[in-house]
């Protein structure tokens, strides 16, 4: 037995060496093949020679993860970064296994200690990599002071002001809900120390002085006020882009010549030939027509005329300049804005309109199209381009994975204004947004506001658009609010005070659906079936006649969860479904309102479904579902005593279906009853040759028994059935 004590030999150590430097060659090897299983034995036997080892220690982790071990992994990287707190790569590892593993508050802490050892690196890269850390740990953990305080304090030392103070207030509410009231109003006094104007600070101060605890809500409804506070119309996303168009312009003119001569041998000559046919065509040298001038030329004269302020001598030019082949976003987009200025209105929307193609431009465009639809009286156009110009500002602050919903919310808000049919409401709106996205540091603002959304949308459990708070205007903040607290309630289990909080939020906000919605799913559990329904109802109707036909399909479906007979929202939903072009889903609910109206013996109007159903699936190429619903039309033509329509019924089945043996009996027996003896023994042939190809025999003796029975004195029955061994 060799002692333990004895002291290894240099022998051994190289010995030791290499066996590791074996296993972590094998380790490396397994894992480029991705053979991950080998890789984590191989890894595991490197690490059973030397525990520490980085490199094992990383392969393994990765091993692990592709092996979807995460607990496991989890570990592994935990031990690297206690190894070493400063490496950033085992850090992020745990981050992200922990928030896989749903462990989110874990996952923030570990970005907190991420962000950290970014900073140790002392570089630009480390600098933003832990602001990175930063915001991903503030929205796994939205309660976390540490990644506000972090961002706060690196936007202070970038001069990023106005992103500094927005930190500074999050750190105030938070600090606030804690009741730590000193430590909220020093953040604020943090904030005011940046810019001692702020007159989101200095409300937020007056709250907190006052005891108050800040929210959300609250910070949202502030962020609205500073907007009717330091709003102007010397800003807003048009005049902005036209900056940036301007300046397109300038570098695109200094790339072209802006000589008025020929540039070319190729023009020189162009220009004789022009000089000859014009000197022969009119006999006079003098009436010559001058060769235009360039491109460049004129792009530099436009611009020249428009930052003196002569549009009309600018237009002139860049008309000049369309003419010439002038084709860019930049150069449409800056001829609208002139136009407009000008009030020639229908010109600026032809130019506007090529440039709202652009990416670069679509925000000023949209937003321009606005103005110039709502200058001309068209208050719907005007609504549709004004809210696209909303939605493009709003998604780009959306909080991630949140977009789509955003998006979503926007595709009908400009319907709803228009199928509203008030005018005055479509004013109101369109003038507070116009208000919102115009002003100094509009863009800002609306960055500001998205935030707070995000957060109280987080708090109320839903997803809010920076559209429907502008419609809702003054109570947006405190309908949040009531939404955030009825959530709060259902968490806690107190289903009559969740319900009080929806009642709130529908006082202060009537027509706000979303809180309806939240009624109708509380009154459900609370067992209130009937009411429930009844809401549902209410709400499809109204989401209806807005034109929101997704929210009015969601709205239905919940009422038929819960009613299942209601037969008129069945029609309605059927209705709402081929609107969008949902064929296969309104076949569905068609065939579903035919059972219905079959279960209450309403056969006609089954019937008559059932035949809708009928064209729906053969608009979508379905046979299987088309020959279910020819089966349930026989029978009720069967049921009828219409046996001639049934016979026709079960035809058009066997024409779709040749071997459906449910239609080859029907047929059978209709052809008797009719007394078409011929056709029936034809069908029946054709019925027994297909299950005697099955050897299926006593199939056809048992099938011939119940004719025989049935119809005692058909001789061609009894002579079939004789030939099978009946008597």
């Amino acid at each position: 037995m060799v002692s333990h004590d004895r002291p290894i030999t240099g022998g051994q150590v190289s010995t030791k060496q290499e066996a590791f430097q074996r296993a972590l060659r094998r380790g490396h090897s397994f894992a480029w093949d991705r053979q991950w299983a080998q890789a984590v034995a191989a890894y595991q036997a490197a690490l059973a020679i030397v525990p520490d080892d980085p490199a094992a220690l990383t392969g393994l982790g990765m091993a692990l993860v592709q092996l979807g071990r995460l607990p496991e992994a989890l570990t592994v990287y935990q031990r690297l970064a206690r190894q070493n707190p400063s490496n950033a790569v085992a850090l992020e590892k745990v981050a992200e296994i922990q928030e896989k593993l749903g462990q989110a508050g874990e996952a923030a802490r570990t970005l907190l200690l991420l962000a950290e050892a970014h900073l140790r690196q002392h570089t630009i890269q480390g600098e933003l990599a832990a602001v990175t850390a930063w915001e991903r740990a503030a929205h796994l953990a939205p309660d976390l002071i540490g990644p506000h305080q972090g961002l706060a304090r690196v936007y202070e030392r970038q001069g990023k002001t106005r992103q500094a103070i927005q930190e500074y207030l999050t750190i105030a509410r938070l600090f606030s809900q804690r009741q730590e009231m000193e430590k909220a109003i020093a953040a604020c006094q943090a904030a005011l120390q940046l810019d001692p104007h702020d007159a989101e600070v200095l409300r937020a101060l007056d709250l907190l002085r006052q005891g108050h605890t800040l929210d959300s809500a609250s910070l949202i409804t502030m962020s609205f006020h500073a907007v009717s506070l330091s709003g102007s119309s010397q800003d807003n996303p048009a005049l902005d882009a036209r900056e940036k168009a301007m300046a397109a312009l300038a570098e695109r003119a200094a790339t072209l010549p802006t000589s008025d001569e020929p540039s070319s041998l190729r023009d020189i000559l162009n220009d004789e030939g022009r000089k000859a046919k014009d000197e022969e065509r009119n006999g006079d040298p003098s009436s010559v027509i001058r060769r235009p001038s360039s491109v460049g030329a004129l792009l530099t004269r436009g611009l020249e005329a428009q930052k003196a302020g002569e549009s009309l001598a600018a237009i002139q030019a860049f008309e000049e300049a369309r003419a010439a082949a002038e084709d860019s976003a930049a150069f449409h987009f800056n001829l609208g804005l002139l136009y407009q200025e000008q009030l020639r209105f229908d010109e600026a929307l032809r130019e506007l309109r090529r440039s709202v193609e652009d990416p670069e431009y679509a925000l000023g465009s949209h937003f321009a199209m606005g103005e110039c639809y709502r200058a001309m009286g068209q208050i719907e156009e005007a609504v549709r381009h004004f809210i696209e110009a909303l939605k493009i500002v709003d998604v780009s602050g959306t909080a991630e994975g949140e977009a789509e919903s955003v998006i979503e919310l926007y595709a009908s808000l400009a319907d709803t204004y228009t199928a509203r049919g008030q005018r005055e409401q479509a004013i109101a709106f369109t003038n507070a947004l116009v208000s919102f996205l115009s002003g100094p540091d509009w863009q800002m603002r609306a960055a500001q506001a998205r935030q707070r959304l995000n957060e109280a949308s987080a708090e109320a459990g839903m997803t809010v658009s920076l559209g429907e708070m502008l419609d809702l205007q003054a109570t947006g903040g405190r309908v949040l609010k009531a939404m955030a607290d009825c959530r709060r309630a259902i968490e806690q289990g107190h289903i009559m005070t969740a319900i009080e909080e929806c009642y709130r939020a529908i006082e202060l906000a009537p027509f706000y659906l979303p809180a309806h919605e939240r009624l109708a799913e509380l009154l459900a559990q609370e067992g209130r079936l009937e009411e429930a329904a009844a809401k549902y109802g209410i709400i499809a109707q109204t989401y209806r006649e807005r034109g929101d036909v997704n929210r009015a399909i969601a709205a239905c479906m919940a009422q038929l969860r819960l009613s299942p007979l209601e037969l008129g929202t069945q029609e309605t939903l059927i209705a709402l479904l081929l609107q969008r072009g949902q064929l296969d889903r309104a076949l569905g609910q068609t065939l579903a309102l035919a059972d219905a109206y079959y279960q209450l013996a309403q056969v006609d109007k089954a019937a008559e479904t059932y035949r809708e159903a009928l064209k729906l699936a053969s608009r979508l190429g379905s046979r299987h579902t088309a020959v279910q619903i020819l089966h349930r039309l026989g029978d009720i033509d069967t049921q009828r005593l219409d046996w001639q329509s049934a016979a026709i019924v079960y035809k058009q089945i066997r024409r779709l279906a040749p071997e459906d043996e449910r239609a080859m009996e029907a047929l059978v027996e209709l052809y008797f009853k009719l007394g078409q003896s011929q056709r029936a023994l034809a069908e029946l042939d054709a019925l027994l040759h297909l299950y005697k190809r099955r050897g299926d025999i006593a199939r056809v003796r048992n099938l011939l028994q119940e004719l025989v029975d049935t119809h005692p004195d058909e001789v061609g029955l009894r002579e079939r059935f004789r030939a099978v061994g009946g008597r």
